[in-house]
């Protein structure tokens, strides 16, 4: 599968399937962003997925935070 000039957003990207989902989509080729409660989590997940990550942090209980 190739994925350039694909985006995904994956919510729970800092650890478990979300984790190996981003470093799977990021390693066809596509930009990957996840999203995390914790920044340093997330921060070391970018760094273990490579490729074009991105982190954005958000908590998807709470609505105020995705805003």
């Amino acid at each position: 599968m190739e994925l350039i000039d694909h985006r995904a957003v994956i919510t729970g990207g800092t650890a478990g399937i979300g984790l190996e989902s981003a470093r799977l989509l990021a390693s066809e080729g596509a930009t990957v962003v996840i999203s995390g409660r914790d920044r340093a989590r997330g921060e070391r997940a970018v760094e273990a997925i490579g490729g074009s990550a991105r982190f954005v942090q958000a908590d998807m209980a709470d609505a105020e935070s995705v805003s």
